[in-house]
């Protein structure tokens, strides 16, 4: 078995691009699941982050405009701000450990994959792979 993955996708064939950015395709963002834990980890002090982080890895053809998904959205965004001036939340023994300028890289193809949804009007699914 590979690597784990948090997958955060909309419809594909979009004629969209994705970020410049190793975690972001055009319709698709891929997370090592090992760094979206620790995304998750540093949201859980705030509940209104957890809780939208924990309804955003549930979704499954959730219509973008559903209010979950504006939630992950707004919660994320925060989580990026935030993870600029913390302390480093790579986790230990990770493959790959990143610096948290990576961490809101990865965040960022995220709130991408979920803006290019609502610009579309197509649903958000999110999955381990």
């Amino acid at each position: 078995m590979g690597r784990p993955w948090q997958v955060v996708q909309t419809a594909e064939g979009l004629e969209a691009h994705g970020l410049d950015s190793p975690w972001s395709y055009p319709e698709v963002a891929r997370v090592p699941y090992e760094h979206w834990e620790a995304i998750r980890a540093f949201a859980a002090d705030h509940p209104a982050w957890d809780q939208a982080l924990e309804a955003l890895i549930g979704l499954d053809e959730t219509p973008a405009v559903d209010p979950r998904v504006e939630a992950a959205q707004v919660a994320l965004e925060a989580i990026a701000d935030a993870l600029v001036d913390a302390a480093p939340i790579s986790p230990d023994g990770a493959p790959e450990p990143m610096p948290n300028e990576e961490h809101v890289r990865m965040i960022a193809a995220i709130v991408h994959v979920i803006a290019l949804a609502k610009a579309h009007g197509t649903p958000v699914s999110a999955f381990v792979d």
